[in-house]
Formats: structure tokens, C-alpha cells, sequence
């Protein structure tokens, strides 16, 4: 039976699990071919019945994946209006990946809202990294101030998506809020001062590289030295070749490992300091063999 005839079946008359597992397919197959109007229908069916939590949830976020507009209406009725907090959080979710403009006075509320819950304000402020109006990041720079470590985590996730399309959308006020958050002086989570962070390297800052630099040297967070490391890649220079040199002496293998494969990248022809560099490649050899099949040693 052709793959799509069969989820089209197991959608209309499959038992629960059927149903389940015939809605990932659906998704999977419609997003990697963009194309499966026959099952778009069914879906919303079943997220409108709402037979099954499960089943409406599950859904609701495949649908994100077809890029239909009829899916929501039934999307945003669902994300105000079910009682089932799962089918509610994927709804928005799938509004925000869908950027629907009609679901975002409904998704800012949310967001900003007091009395929204966690998981809820959450997968608002994830909908909200998927809109590119430049009025969207005003929320997001509130909810950079929250004490609540989850909003603020979320806040700078979304905040670099739209980095990554204007670095220079951000008030001073709020790079400055971000620089903090990537200081372990200032900010006790590891995982905020991580994606504080990769939001700091998207934006133009003239102080954006010591901040990195001081993290990769002193942050007493093994996954925030690490990042650090990684992102001194944007400056190819004999500083940040010494940094990742000495990065190979750090405590912590996943800085080590990841210093080591940093400079496997450097092209032979753009290596600073030939004979530090060799050494250091004959050393992560030893350590990581299989870093160095593919690379040819230096002259």
C-alpha cells in the first residue's frame, strides 16, 4: 500500500495508536515534501474533537508542519480555549512556527501575563522567537528581567533568532541586561549564561569580544568555557589561535575536545604560529586519533 494512502487510512479509522504514530508520519512526510493537502483536514478533525489529549496534541503540532492557513483558526481556538494544557502548548507552538499574525495579540498576552502558567508563558515565548516583527522584541527585552531562570533562558533563545536576522535590533539597555547574564558574577545559571552568550555574538557590540574571551578563561562552567571557545571563531587571528592553544590544558575534556577541534579547522596556510600549532596537533593525536586521520601534518 503507497505510504500516504496507508497514514490517510490509519487517520481516519486507525485505533489510538495508529492514529499516533499515522500523525508523526503525516508531519514527517509533509515537511520533508511539502506536500500533503489530504491529511490536513483529518488533523484538524482530530485536534477539534479532542477524543484524546494525546492524539489532539500530537496534532496540533504536526500541523505547524504543512504551512496550511486553515489550520489556524482551529489552532488558535484550541490555544485559548482547551482545557488540556499539553493541547494548548503545542497549539501555540504551531502559531508561532505558522507566524500566524492573528494568534499574536493572544500569544503576547500570554507571554506577559501574570497569571499565565509556566509551561504555558514558555511555548509563548518560543511562538514569539518565530515572528519577525520588530515589535515582538520589545516583549522579549521585558522578559529578559524576569527572576524566573526558565523565562529568561526562553527570552534569550528567541531573542537570537532575531539577532541572527538584525544584530543591531537590541537597545543598549538590553545588551547591556545580556552582557550580565553572561557573567558568572552576575548570573548564577549555566545554561542562561550560555545562550547569554551566543545572543551577545550576534550583536554588535564593541565589547563583545573580551566578554567572550573572559568567558572562555575564567568561567568556572565547563559548557559556558566551551561555548565561549567555539564562538572565538569569529575572529581568525594569532589571539584567538593562542586562546584555543591554551585551551587545551583545561580541566574539563569537552573544552579540551572542542579547542582540539578548533584548530583542526584552521587552513595550514592561515596558521599563526606554525610550530605551537604542530606540537599541539601531534598532541591531540594522541589524545583524539580520530581527529587527525583526514588532516595533513604541517610543514
Amino acid at each position: 500500500m503507497n505510504e500516504a494512502v496507508e497514514i490517510l487510512s490509519d487517520l481516519r479509522r486507525g485505533d489510538s495508536e495508529q492514529k499516533l504514530r499515522a500523525i508523526k508520519q503525516a508531519g514527517r512526510f509533509a515537511f520533508d515534501r511539502s506536500y500533503f493537502p489530504e491529511a490536513i483536514p483529518l488533523l484538524i478533525e482530530l485536534l477539534e474533537q479532542e477524543a484524546s489529549p494525546k492524539i489532539a496534541a500530537e496534532a496540533a503540532w504536526a500541523l505547524w508542519k504543512f504551512k496550511d492557513q486553515r489550520a489556524i483558526p482551529v489552532l488558535l481556538k484550541k490555544a485559548k480555549e482547551s482545557c488540556h494544557p499539553s493541547v494548548r502548548e503545542k497549539s501555540i507552538r504551531s502559531l508561532g512556527l505558522l507566524e500566524a499574525a492573528e494568534a499574536l495579540p493572544f500569544i503576547k498576552e500570554m507571554a506577559l501575563s501574570s497569571k499565565t502558567e509556566l509551561v504555558l508563558k514558555i511555548s509563548a515565548i518560543q511562538a514569539l522567537g518565530h515572528f519577525k516583527e520588530p515589535q515582538v522584541v520589545s516583549i522579549l527585552e521585558k522578559l529578559l528581567k524576569s527572576t524566573e531562570v526558565s523565562i529568561r533562558l526562553e527570552a534569550l533563545c528567541a531573542i537570537q533568532r532575531f539577532l541572527r536576522r538584525d544584530p543591531t535590533l537590541l537597545t543598549q539597555a538590553s545588551l547591556k541586561i545580556i552582557r550580565n547574564y553572561a557573567c558568572w558574577k552576575k548570573e548564577k545559571s549555566e545554561r542562561v549564561r550560555v545562550e547569554a552568550l551566543i545572543a551577545f555574538s550576534y550583536a554588535f557590540d564593541s565589547k563583545k569580544r573580551g566578554v567572550i574571551e573572559r568567558a572562555a578563561l575564567k568561567d568556572p562552567g565547563a559548557l559556558v568555557r566551551k561555548t565561549a571557545i567555539t564562538l572565538l571563531s569569529q575572529w581568525r587571528d594569532g589571539y584567538t589561535e593562542k586562546m584555543w592553544l591554551n585551551a587545551l590544558e583545561d580541566l574539563s575534556w569537552a573544552v579540551r575536545f572542542e579547542a582540539g577541534s578548533m584548530l583542526m579547522q584552521i587552513p595550514q596556510e592561515k596558521v599563526f604560529d606554525a610550530e605551537k600549532v604542530r606540537l599541539a596537533l601531534r598532541k591531540i593525536s594522541k589524545i583524539f586519533p580520530s581527529h587527525i586521520r583526514s588532516r595533513p601534518a604541517l610543514k
